[in-house]
């Protein structure tokens, strides 16, 4: 995303005085496909291979760190609820040598299933595939995909009983 539409989208549109309706439109005209029902402001967008279903919310300071190409993507479906400050990475790191372990970047994307629920302070890693109606309590770090109607906890979160 080149800084005019970094400005557009994480300064203007990101706003508390830039009007909801406003806000999906410059998000929309800058790339980033997204029909939700709301995302509030502050929230921060790296790129625009972000897509974010309808009838989705996205609370206060969320941040999706989004790769330059469809590697690094983040699909959020239709209905999916995101709480405050969660932070969706789709970049990571080859292993380096001794004298620098972070190596060249590395984008896997990340896929959100309808109806699925992120508690606030969570971290969704490159890779990993939320299925369908999931709740990831909140100040969870998620590493590895979840299955579809689960409940998922902790650092690392893991499965702690079906829906």
């Amino acid at each position: 995303m080149n800084i005019f539409k970094r400005l557009i989208v994480n300064g203007l549109a990101n706003s508390h005085i830039c009007p909801l309706k406003i806000r999906l439109k410059l998000y929309n005209l800058m790339g980033i496909k997204i029909f939700p029902k709301e995302i509030r402001p502050n929230c921060y967008f790296n790129s625009e291979f972000v897509s974010i279903g309808q009838g989705s919310f996205v609370n206060y300071f969320s941040q999706f760190h989004s790769g330059n190409d469809m590697n690094g993507k983040i699909e959020l479906g239709v209905n999916c609820y995101v709480g405050m400050n969660v932070t969706f990475c789709t970049i990571s790191h080859e292993d380096g040598g001794n004298i620098q372990r972070a190596g060249r970047n590395v984008y896997k994307p990340i896929k959100v299933g309808n109806g699925s629920w992120i508690g606030a302070n969570c971290v969704i890693l490159p890779g990993v595939t939320i299925g369908e109606g999931c709740i990831i309590a909140a100040g969870s770090i998620i590493i590895k995909d979840c299955e579809s109607n689960s409940l998922y906890a902790g650092n690392p979160a893991i499965k702690k009983k079906s829906l």
